[in-house]
């Protein structure tokens, strides 16, 4: 029968090679492992199964890798052998370093660490990340929390939620971290009496707060009012007169409203979209013959002609600027359960933001800066479900990015008055 033993890591240990048994190739995740599953580097555990064989099972718990040790036997010297390593996803099925979720994976991490603000002491409250995120309604109070909670987890240091009176008192009490800002009256824009100076109330506030932000996300709760279109039109139009480039993530409920006024879009500068394949169609007439064509071509389309960037999510995402594709296969998790677009929105907001805050739209193109998101929260995903299996919830992803956004974006303790030269390379 199969044994089962755990083993502590150390954290960063110095000691010497505690291993009897020679050393199997690293995991991807950076984790040292030894064939009788021993680790030097981590502070989690490894799991290691040992077969009626002699063969050993050792499953990372910093990643969800698993690998299986297949001729770990001692030699007639004695000594234990080198052991061929097969890798397995978190699901258990066999992969190679060439499967394209291994690359993706690969490539996502690299342009991660690339975005992330360098570590050290010299910085200011918020140079790291600001982030706004306007949504919520009186009925949708999670996701523009999941969101905003979002940008902080995944490295960002100051979020601005903007949200109708009606959310404000809910959003609030579910967090203290939030900087949790009335944006207007839902009631007094549906009203005909009230709603231009609703408006200018949106316009006057909006022009306040702009300078601050990185980066603009709309949509995550939003609703769907036909009222909120004249706020979004204005708010969208003063984008476009900040003289500096401001990325916008357009989400959810606010895909239909720019579905049905594409124009309003004119003045943005880098505009991504987040539809999922039923959300895409919006962007097409009914009669149209193109929604007979699949997603992904609808997806090429919309960004080719509203000069956008599209993430299609999907089994597969998608993320294309009409001319160029990229496709991210990163492994994330089975379960889809509410609120993970939500989290995807946020580490889209806040990877943009940082993509021009740093100085980095010279280095790292926006496709990549999307792609190395959608990674990142499918990372989160994966390290959630493996954790939670079916009783996963967004609030578990965004937990799980502090552990998936250090594997991306490394950060260390710089010595004092240094900067932490391994995140800014």
């Amino acid at each position: 029968k199969a044994t089962v033993s755990v083993l502590n890591w150390r954290l960063r240990g110095a000691r010497a090679d505690p291993a009897p048994f020679p050393r199997m190739p690293p995991c991807l995740c950076g984790a040292v492992l030894y064939a009788d599953g021993q680790v030097l580097e981590g502070e989690q555990y490894v799991k290691v199964w040992t077969d009626e064989h002699g063969g050993q099972r050792v499953f990372c718990e910093e990643c969800g890798e698993r690998f299986i040790d297949t001729v770990a036997k001692a030699g007639a010297d004695g000594q234990r052998k080198p052991a061929a390593r097969t890798a397995f996803d978190p699901f258990g099925v066999q992969v190679k370093d060439e499967d394209p979720h291994v690359v993706d994976e690969r490539m996502a991490q690299g342009v991660a660490a690339k975005l992330a603000p360098p570590m050290d002491f010299g910085r200011h409250k918020g140079e790291s990340g600001r982030v706004c995120v306007w949504g919520g309604s009186d009925v949708y109070t999670g996701a523009p929390f999941f969101a905003s909670l979002t940008v902080l987890r995944a490295g960002g240091e100051l979020v601005y939620t903007l949200t109708p009176t009606e959310a404000v008192a809910g959003i609030k009490a579910y967090s203290p971290e939030l900087m949790v800002t009335p944006f207007y009256s839902l009631e007094r824009l549906e009203t005909a009496a009230l709603a231009e100076k609703e408006v200018e109330g949106v316009v006057k506030l909006f022009g306040t707060l702009a300078s601050r932000f990185h980066a603009v996300v709309i949509g995550p709760g939003l609703g769907v009012s036909p009222a909120l279109m004249n706020p979004l039109r204005t708010v969208l139009a003063l984008m476009g007169t900040l003289g500096r480039l401001v990325p916008v993530v357009i989400d959810a409920d606010a895909l239909r409203h720019v579905a049905k006024n594409p124009e309003v879009l004119a003045n943005v500068g880098h505009c991504v979209l987040t539809p999922n394949a039923r959300e895409i169609k919006l962007f097409f007439p009914e009669d149209s013959g193109a929604k007979k064509r699949s997603a992904s071509d609808m997806a090429k389309d919309v960004a080719r002609r509203l000069k956008v960037v599209v993430v299609l999510k999907g089994a597969v995402d998608v993320i294309t600027d009409g001319d160029q594709t990229l496709q991210c296969s990163v492994r994330g998790a089975p379960r889809r359960c509410g609120g993970i677009g939500d989290v995807l929105s946020g580490t889209l907001g806040l990877f943009l933001g940082w993509r021009v805050a740093e100085g980095k739209q010279f280095t790292v193109g926006i496709l990549q800066a999307c792609h190395a998101a959608c990674a990142l929260t499918r990372r989160a995903s994966r390290d959630a479900f493996l954790k939670k299996r079916r009783a996963m919830s967004a609030l578990d992803v965004i937990d799980a990015l502090a552990q998936a956004t250090n594997i991306y974006c490394p950060a260390e303790l710089p010595v004092d008055g240094e900067t932490d030269v391994a995140a800014e390379s």
